[in-house]
């Protein structure tokens, strides 16, 4: 079971982008991996793990079936698994700011809306009262 995400730039999948830009960004993002072909490993030691899906979507959202890799994307998928629910907040930060370096809006798949987390909580010395 996961928690899944999508990043896209409206409702119809209608915004293609080279794999290749997505790539390069999805990669230049601390603590992800390679994960074949398509995808890649969000993956911060015990705490956190999310797969990263760079596919093809049909109208409908459905994925493309392809036999080899496409040289253009409209989706990106991501899934956090329920053993890493507890730093959700974490991994929907990573999700939307890959959404927003390609230029689409990350849409929580549980409920089809706008995907957001909760701040991150401002940390003050042990020292420091106010």
């Amino acid at each position: 079971m996961s928690y899944d995400l999508e990043a896209r730039s409206d409702d119809r999948y209608s915004k293609f982008l080279p794999r290749k830009k997505i790539n390069d960004i999805v990669r230049g993002m601390p603590f992800i991996i390679p994960n074949g072909p398509e995808g890649f490993i969000l993956e911060c030691g015990d705490s956190l793990n999310m797969e990263i899906d760079i596919e093809l979507a049909k109208e409908n959202g459905e994925r493309v079936e392809e036999k080899a890799v496409t040289a253009s994307a409209n989706c990106i998928r991501f899934a956090v698994f329920s053993e890493y629910i507890d730093n959700l907040d974490e991994a929907i930060l990573v999700a939307i700011k890959i959404g927003n370096a390609v230029g689409w809006q990350v849409y929580d798949l549980q409920t089809d809306e706008l995907a957001y987390a909760a701040a991150p909580a401002v940390r003050r010395k042990w020292w420091q009262i106010w």
